[in-house]
């Protein structure tokens, strides 16, 4: 389910159902469909698969499996007019997921008049919705784009509008035609009005900057995703007039993020602001937070003004992944593959695990059997979440240097994640007498019933025709 309204945490002993059917009560699935459609009627909210911290499935769910999977099409397009919303909701959701030949466009259409409140549960987050903004989140993410124009016009001829149209605004193309409905939902009072000023700056007309800078005090995350999109000049002296108030701030927030994006886009022009956390004379206290919003601007803008600035965000903060390596290989190659044997020598749990996969083919790819040792150190340092990594290119290369510390990583490590891939990757090696080996250091660890990774090793280890002795 897509959840619009502002989440709530909430006690489940709340959600409780004001009655319980013979269904619910015996924990059966329903025995038809006027069963199942009596419990969805009688559920308090639209539930997820799974709820709560225990992640269960409730009653609602299985009467929801049971109509998605035996109601034909024509019984869930007559509940679409049932009394109850949940039924609504579910009866669309149902629709959409089994019935492909449906036309999504006049279904949802159908909807956006539907106020009717409701509430949703998924895990632990309890919302409230509306049945107009439910059928919003199932439908209009596989709209074409001459349907969604449509949809958009409807929405913005609302009063009130529903509050999907903030996500319409912010995440459609706008066609021209659009431009003057949007410039006055953006100048009014209304709850969509912030997020006007986002599809707004899609336009990039230079008379919409003095609306778009009058809400950086009010409407700050919404002007500044504005920004973003139409880095106007006049705009950027204002940035840096927010920008020491927001260097002293105590907590993380996404209008950091955004303020990064933002400033970005101008490129070498806003050096000053991007390079202004790493000032040693000036007190930032979320200096590392910032700095991380910083690279992440960066890494998303091929901008060659940004270089010098990505080269010293990795060699004093550890930051990179394998877009920008790309890119700063590309300006200075040896410099960057330095930079690369520190990272994979020493600080190999920093950097995220997909780029680590593409760093790791780098070097060895650059280096050959000349950067096997950095490659046996950072196997020898991996943590649980980048070790899987390294040693899948220690399979690929099949070193003897890697061997060892294979066999030593399997031999002394009690995390599954860690044993199973140390013993997937000798056993790459295709030599039998290596899984005699690994059944001798693993033959107490295969005892452990209480071990996840028992069963799944005892399956990499059982014997086969090519073990030694074997025919």
């Amino acid at each position: 389910m897509h959840r619009f309204a502002a989440a709530l945490f909430v006690p489940l002993v709340l959600l409780a159902a004001p009655s319980r059917l013979p269904a619910q009560e015996a924990g059966r699935p329903p025995a038809d469909l006027a069963e199942a459609v009596a419990v969805l009627a009688s559920a308090p909210s639209v539930d997820g698969s799974s709820v709560g911290y225990a992640g269960v499935e409730t009653p609602a769910w299985g009467a929801y499996l049971h109509l998605r999977d035996h109601a034909p099409a024509e019984e869930l397009t007559r509940l679409l007019g049932h009394e109850r919303p949940v039924v609504r909701v579910y009866a669309l959701q149902a629709l959409v997921d089994r019935h492909p030949e449906v036309d999504l466009l006049p279904l949802l259409l159908g909807r956006l008049d539907d106020r009717a409140p409701v509430e949703t549960m998924d895990g632990c987050i309890h919302s409230t919705s509306s049945v107009a903004d439910e059928a919003f989140g199932l439908i209009a993410g596989r709209l074409s784009s001459p349907a969604r124009e449509r949809v958009l016009e409807v929405l913005l001829a609302q009063r009130p509008p529903i509050a999907s149209l903030g996500s319409a605004l912010e995440e459609w193309e706008m066609p021209e035609r659009f431009l003057a409905a949007v410039r006055t939902l953006a100048k009014s009072g209304a709850p969509a009005a912030p997020a006007a000023l986002t599809a707004l700056a899609r336009f990039r007309r230079p008379e919409d900057v003095p609306l778009i800078s009058g809400r950086l005090v009010d409407a700050t995350w919404y002007a500044l995703r504005a920004i973003r999109r139409f880095p106007h000049a006049d705009f950027l002296p204002l940035l840096r007039a927010m920008h020491p108030a927001l260097l002293a701030e105590t907590h993380h927030s996404t209008t950091q993020r955004e303020f990064y994006a933002a400033a970005a886009g101008f490129g070498a022009a806003a050096l000053d602001l991007l390079s202004a956390p790493f000032d040693p004379q000036r007190e930032v206290p979320m200096r590392s937070y910032q700095l991380d919003r910083v690279f992440e601007a960066l890494a998303d803008k091929e901008d060659p003004a940004f270089v010098p600035l990505l080269f010293r965000l990795w060699e004093e903060r550890g930051k990179t992944d394998a877009r920008v390596f790309d890119r700063l290989w590309a300006a200075d190659r040896d410099r960057a593959l330095g930079l690369l044997e520190k990272l994979l020598d020493h600080q190999v749990n920093l950097i995220d695990v997909d780029s680590l996969r593409v760093l790791l083919a780098r070097w060895n790819d650059a280096r050959g059997a000349a950067g096997l040792d950095v490659l046996n150190h950072a196997l020898a340092r991996a943590d649980v979440q980048h070790f899987p990594a390294v040693a899948d290119e220690a399979a690929r290369l099949r070193s003897e240097g890697a061997l060892e510390v294979l066999l030593r990583r399997f031999d002394i490590e009690d995390n599954p994640c860690i044993y199973l891939a140390a013993a997937k990757a000798v056993l790459a090696y295709g030599r039998p007498e290596l899984k005699t080996r690994l059944r001798e250091l693993g033959a107490d660890r295969r005892k452990q019933a209480a071990d996840w990774g028992a069963k799944e090793l005892e399956a990499l280890l059982a014997p086969s025709p090519e073990d030694p002795g074997k025919k």
